[in-house]
């Protein structure tokens, strides 16, 4: 039996035994959080690094406390297949909110927890219009959000010192502009300096207390507009489709990783508000400098 012909089964049993309300948030779960590419699959076939994987994308774009409902309702689902004889474990078992059991390959190919390469972001910023571009950069190569992207002002990059200071944050819901989400979100970024020019040319065109990022009609960029004026079409056009635009902001994680940036630093960067937060979305990131540790161990002995 595949996953999407046993969670019908399971949601029609769970009809009458729960409340409406209750069974309306389970309805909800299903459609928006069961991975289109497990519903055609065995249900013994899903393991527990996939399972890890869908929660843990979502502890990384912020929503830890849905994580834990999606974490329940798959869990008491999968449990039951089990009893069923329809599997033989349950891959939601000690599957955690903030423990480091990601297998990052798998979680990529179960549509979780997406990397693009930075080569991959200038591809986007190369599809996307001229005016999206920068948008595209900052979030891949200095790990801004989306809210904080578009509440910049032109005299908040730094070019001199390689830095973008996080002072406010547009808000989709409210569609005004506030503060950042949290105190460790204020912050001083450090962005490649391989986008230098494309931001100097960026803020030659906009005077200093300005947006540093308009829309095209001079105002603050929105969301709904961007995803189909901008992503979504790049996405088609270069076969990515399923890449989000929070997904550059791995990108940027794994690129400081890549180059020996520590869990704090990284925090930081990101304006995560602990290092424990960063290890537990990106600590198999770090897994690969073990990868020649040892000849780099020598050369600082020797």
């Amino acid at each position: 039996m595949t996953v999407g012909e046993w969670v019908e089964q399971w949601m029609e049993r769970k009809h009458a035994t729960l409340r409406q309300s209750t069974y309306i948030d389970y309805q909800s779960i299903v459609r928006n959080h069961l991975p289109h590419a497990w519903r055609t699959r065995p249900v013994g076939s899903i393991t527990r690094s996939a399972a890890q994987g869908l929660i843990s994308g979502m502890v990384a774009d912020g929503r830890a406390g849905r994580a834990r409902k999606v974490r329940a309702v798959f869990s008491g689902c999968f449990s039951e297949a089990v009893a069923e004889g329809l599997s033989t474990r349950n891959p939601f078992t000690k599957v955690a909110i903030g423990r480091r059991h990601i297998d990052r390959g798998e979680a990529q190919a179960e549509g979780h927890m997406m990397c693009p390469a930075p080569s991959d972001v200038w591809r986007i910023a190369g599809a996307v219009p001229e005016w999206a571009s920068p948008v595209v950069l900052v979030a891949g190569f200095a790990g801004l959000r989306w809210g904080e992207i578009v509440g910049l002002a032109a005299d908040d990059i730094d070019l001199a010192s390689n830095e973008i200071v996080v002072r406010r944050s547009y808000s989709i819901a409210t569609r005004q502009l506030g503060p950042p989400k949290s105190d460790s979100s204020r912050r001083k970024a450090i962005f490649s300096s391989a986008i230098r020019d494309t931001l100097a040319a960026t803020i030659l065109r906009s005077d200093s207390d300005r947006l540093a990022f308009p829309s095209p009609s001079g105002g603050f960029i929105d969301h709904s507009m961007f995803r189909r004026r901008a992503w979504l079409p790049a996405m088609a056009e270069l076969d990515m489709e399923g890449v989000r635009f929070h997904d550059l902001r791995h990108t940027y994680a794994s690129t400081l990783i890549a180059t020996g940036a520590t869990p704090p630093l990284v925090a930081a960067m990101l304006g995560h508000s602990s290092p424990a937060v960063t290890l537990d979305v990106y600590a198999n990131f770090w897994d690969g400098q073990r990868e020649g540790l040892a000849d780099r161990m020598a050369a600082v002995a020797s």
